[in-house]
């Protein structure tokens, strides 16, 4: 059978591999940059057209997506009639080619901010608006940290300071370091610690005395702020909570509290943890067994499972892994078990609602919601669900131990045999595949699109219909047609 798509090369095997490694980079739904046989960079608009020619010399091209221009790295070679020198900056330009900066820089960066770019030039720092005017001038020594909140922290003559998208000053350039604490600063000034909110704002120290108490790790759910907290116990002691232990040996112990301190779970467990959002606590006794808490403190599940000693061991939507007799089952936040057949492991979720299987070497899917088995433990392999149409990519291994890849949907019916070293997911209707190292596209009749001739392979994120393929050190784009 002959598929329904057909393919046309846009460009020929002509261009180097891109700026960041393997892939050429595709900077946006407008523009494909590429780099020449002779190491300058270009761009391509959608249609292909070329916006920006090798010929223009740069070596570098990034795209400030949210301002529509260009920051390119140029470097010009020249003879000066006794040696061949070469001089190299950063420049902004649009679309059109028109350079917008008035200064030759050191280097611009453009992810600190949506709406201002950081410069450097002479080792000092400053920053630009789009037009090219500045926004601060290069009045900075340093800029070690951006916090993701439109804030950056920034250094003059050694006094630290933090300043927003806009230029205002937030925390003023007087401290010997600041650092980010959430949304807010702790800021150090020879012996002192002050504290300030996103907004520049001093308060006092959202470090809480916990007393006699070591704080291990904190978790937040609707019940309120909870602290697992350690103590470190040698043979023979009793610390705070005053229950008589007999251990053979040193160790550390934990328990939780709450925020005014009272003993929520008591601190005589070998582990304690909980995910943050959820509100029933494990807790791991001397002997190895794991029980549950609520966040008031009552034991709801019992200490009669083995602990499993991964992460899913711990609650996460009313489903927590646990072990007995050497296999491994689901159960609900009323410690019922889900599954009835046991497994050798329960591990990776990889879906929402779907949990990785493993039973005598064999690997399948477990519906995490009532337990049920959607595909028997019968493969090498398995990984990534397709969530529309439910396909699930298994493999098989082959006799000299390779894995064979195929796709089979949630009744086990095979759609695409066990041919390939990898298959990727289906985007309309096209998935990348690959055998003995080289990678063709198939459609979901298995028929094939592209031949399997190319080194690599890649798929546009902003138009599907985009490929870029590489036959040794060039690269090709073509479209597939629908």
């Amino acid at each position: 059978m002959s598929s329904k798509y057909s393919y046309e090369f846009i460009t020929n095997f002509e261009y180097l591999i891109g700026q960041y490694g393997e892939y050429i980079q595709i900077s946006s739904p407008k523009y494909y940059h590429f780099i020449s046989n002779n190491g300058y960079c270009g761009i391509f608009d959608e249609d292909f057209n070329i916006i920006v020619s090798p010929s223009h010399c740069y070596i570098t091209i990034n795209y400030w997506k949210s301002q529509n221009i260009f920051v390119g790295q140029k470097l010009i070679i020249f003879d000066d009639g006794n040696e061949y020198k070469k001089e190299s900056w950063y420049e902004l330009f649009d679309e059109h080619l028109n350079i917008i900066t008035k200064e030759r820089y050191d280097n611009i960066y453009t992810h600190f901010f949506t709406n201002i770019a950081l410069v450097k030039l002479d080792n000092k720092y400053g920053f630009l608006k789009p037009d090219g005017e500045y926004a601060i001038p290069l009045i900075f020594d340093g800029c070690n940290h951006n916090d993701s909140f439109d804030r950056a922290i920034l250094s003059i003559s050694n006094r630290y300071g933090v300043i927003d998208s806009n230029g205002n000053t937030i925390v003023p350039f007087l401290y010997d370091n600041i650092q980010t604490y959430g949304k807010d600063y702790k800021a150090f000034l020879n012996d002192k610690t002050i504290w300030f909110d996103e907004n520049g704002h001093q308060f006092e120290s959202k470090i809480k005395n916990y007393g006699d108490y070591t704080p291990s790790s904190t978790f937040t759910n609707n019940n309120g702020t909870f602290v697992i907290v350690r103590e470190e116990l040698k043979h023979g002691e009793v610390y705070l909570t005053n229950i008589p232990r007999n251990y053979e040996s040193n160790g550390t112990y934990f328990g939780v509290i709450d925020e005014d301190l009272k003993i929520i779970v008591p601190i005589i467990y070998r582990e304690v943890d909980c995910n943050s959002g959820e509100s029933i606590i494990k807790a791991v006794n001397d002997e190895g067994f794991v029980g549950y808490f609520d966040c008031s403190g009552n034991l709801i599940i019992d200490f009669i499972y083995e602990d499993t000693s991964s992460h899913y061991s711990k609650f996460s939507r009313n489903r927590a892994v646990v072990k007995a007799n050497e296999k491994e089952y689901l159960i609900n936040e009323k410690g019922v078990v889900l599954n009835s057949k046991g497994y050798d492991y329960i591990s990776t979720q990889i879906a929402p609602d779907l949990l990785k299987v493993e039973l005598n070497g064999k690997v399948g899917l477990l519906d995490r919601k009532d337990g049920e088995e959607i595909i028997a433990p019968i493969y090498d392999n398995i990984s990534y669900i397709n969530h529309h149409t439910f396909f699930v990519r298994v493999a098989i291994k082959d006799t000299n131990g390779e894995e064979l890849w195929g796709i089979v949907d949630k009744n086990q019916n095979i759609v695409i045999p066990h041919l390939y070293h990898y298959i990727s997911d289906f985007e309309d209707g096209l998935a990348r595949v690959v055998l003995n190292k080289k990678f063709g596209i198939i459609d979901e009749n298995n028929n094939i699109v592209l031949a399997l001739e190319y080194d690599h392979l890649v798929r546009s994120d902003y138009n599907k219909q985009i490929f870029i393929a590489r036959k040794g050190y060039f690269y090709a784009f073509l479209k597939v047609k629908y």
